[in-house]
């Protein structure tokens, strides 16, 4: 029974300690260290709810992290047929440049030219938008990674906690059970009819003959 308790007491600090580490927001009561069960119990109630809402906001942020990293995608396809477009359109137009013959020819040829341009440099704008996001979103997914795996490893101290103070529950349950088993058994007096477990024996008085006198002969016998 007393290694059994050691037992719980060494699991309890062990949860506790991991507790404080993975989560500032839980800390152990002194009486769960000191080995009180319901104490135990409820800081593992306590680890658990943090625990499972821990996760629960880890999650939330994997799945943002999710949805960012496939804007930013999309923002990488626009920008990249932006500039596909704009280097077919260029290829198109030069062919036909260098045939002005005027300031407003030339003007434009040169007002095309702007505008695959800026075609191009949107695409490329998008493109590194799109990248940028990317990263935010890998970011905060393995933020939110990170994040549930905390929760999780609060959630099992908390159980761990909780499943220790029932352990201890019904060691100490056990024990005092023993105690009073032991109380019940009061050791008993040799000489006493009252509580001895052998009864006395009792010689019969007609099987008692008196002691002969010195210098008296017994009776003779037959």
């Amino acid at each position: 029974m007393k290694f059994s308790h050691l037992r719980i007491l060494s699991v309890l600090l062990l949860t506790g300690l991991t507790a404080c580490a993975t989560s500032p927001q839980f800390q152990a009561s002194q009486a769960a260290l000191a080995g009180d069960p319901v104490a135990m119990w409820q800081d593992g109630q306590e680890a658990v709810s943090l625990g499972e809402a821990q996760v629960a906001r880890g999650e939330e942020r994997v799945l943002r992290g999710q949805s960012i990293i496939s804007d930013g995608e999309t923002m990488v396809g626009n920008g990249t047929n932006l500039v596909n477009v704009s280097q077919d359109n260029y290829l198109l137009t030069v062919r036909d440049l260098g045939e002005a013959e005027s300031p407003e020819e030339l003007r434009e040829e040169i007002n095309k030219l702007r505008e695959i341009l800026n075609v191009w440099e949107e695409g490329e704008d998008l493109i590194s938008q799109g990248n940028r996001r990317i990263a935010d979103g890998n970011e905060r997914i393995e933020e939110g990674r990170s994040i549930v795996f905390e929760g999780q490893n609060l959630v099992a101290t908390g159980r761990n906690m909780i499943q220790s103070s029932e352990q201890l529950r019904r060691d100490q349950e056990a024990r005092m059970m023993e105690q009073e088993n032991q109380g019940l058994e009061a050791p008993v007096s040799p000489g006493n009819p009252a509580t001895s477990v052998t009864p006395p024996v009792r010689t019969p008085a007609t099987g008692l003959q008196p002691a002969p006198d010195q210098g008296q002969s017994a009776p003779p016998q037959g």
